[in-house]
């Protein structure tokens, strides 16, 4: 008989595979990142096909394959219409989810990482327009993912003195992982960081999405901000 298991697991992308399939990336609570086929999708009359969209979070049956693992039976517990129906708010959520599908690792299960991915999208699927940048509000989710898998940048101390960072002439650097404070090299890989921008940077790691998405930040300093954690998830992780 061939193994099958049920999962609870929140759709990440689908793609076309082969002539009538589609291959779908979902984050199971009890799995972590897995990659499916779902038989049949591109058929007009195809059971799956409304259940397997970006975003939803499903309850389904994997049927273990030689080469593939397939979907069985599936049903959508949440749809998110309020997302999915915002032009904004799909950007925010494709570009958080692309680079999510990128860093974590196939197989592994963390609770924090599905809890994040639901409060993420909840946050999103909420009727309120979000309250800043598309951009803005993937950076935050792509730090919060990145600080809880190891790489959590020094925002308190100074990378080389370890005294602890005061206001004023503080910055950036990415080849140590964090702030320096007074003289810094005139590169790439340092750039200066305003005392603004390294508060919100500490008030994204420590609060939650919830909280999170009600903050309102002004054009300028989001701009910073979505520029920093850029720079310092490509330097790391997205190289």
């Amino acid at each position: 008989m061939e193994e099958t298991f049920i999962i609870e697991g929140i759709v990440i992308s689908r793609q076309s595979f082969r002539e009538r399939d589609s291959r779908i990336i979902v984050y199971a609570k009890e799995h972590g990142l897995m990659s499916l086929i779902a038989r049949g999708t591109k058929n007009i009359k195809s059971k799956l096909a409304g259940h397997i969209e970006p975003a939803n979070l499903i309850i389904a049956m994997v049927i273990r394959g030689r080469q593939f693992d397939y979907l069985g039976s599936t049903d959508s517990r949440q749809v998110f219409k309020n997302l999915k129906a915002d032009f904004d708010k799909i950007m925010a959520f494709n570009l958080a989810l692309k680079e999510f599908a990128r860093t974590v690792k196939e197989g592994v299960v963390d609770k924090f990482l599905f809890n994040l991915l639901y409060d993420f999208i909840a946050v999103l699927d909420e009727k309120s327009k979000p309250k800043n940048s598309a951009e803005f509000s993937s950076s935050l989710f792509i730090l919060k993912m990145i600080s809880h898998l190891g790489y959590r940048p020094e925002l308190y101390y100074c990378m080389d003195d370890r005294e602890k960072i005061k206001p004023g002439n503080n910055c950036f650097s990415l080849e140590k992982g964090g702030l320096i404070s007074g003289q810094f090299p005139g590169d790439e890989y340092h750039f200066k960081v305003s005392d603004d921008c390294i508060k919100m940077l500490r008030l994204i790691i420590k609060e939650d999405i919830k909280y999170l998405s009600k903050v309102k930040v002004i054009d300028s300093l989001e701009k910073e901000i979505t520029r920093v954690i850029r720079r310092y998830y490509d330097y790391y992780v997205n190289c």
